[in-house]
């Protein structure tokens, strides 16, 4: 009776571990497209701060500190969505777990 109780859990379990790599696929792409606009946005704001280029060293200075100065915005707030995006999986990842440990049980039994 054990191995058949066994049988049940271990299937369930897989059929979990498949349900929880499609979330993790699924977070990995969002976090993949998030960091593309962010490289995206970069190159936008590069372009705009220095459309021409010069020479001078004193505007050249002034161009990279400001360039400088709007990636870190841009990095930042890009984190900060990746962040709140990645806590929101985590919450349903614990709930999927807690779930999916119960039904097993119940099931199995």
């Amino acid at each position: 009776m054990s191995d058949g109780i066994n049988d049940k859990i271990h299937d369930d379990l897989i059929s979990h571990d498949i349900a929880i790599r499609r979330v993790t696929g699924d977070c990995q792409r969002r976090v993949e497209k998030r960091l593309d606009r962010l490289a995206s946005d970069l190159k936008q704001l590069a372009a705009k701060i220095d459309p021409f280029g010069t020479d001078r060293t004193d505007a050249r200075e002034r161009r990279i500190n400001r360039l400088d100065a709007e990636s870190k915005k841009i990095i930042d707030e890009a984190y900060r969505e990746i962040g709140k995006e990645n806590q929101s999986d985590l919450i349903r990842v614990v709930r999927i777990e807690e779930e999916a440990t119960v039904q097993a049980l119940e099931k199995a039994l």
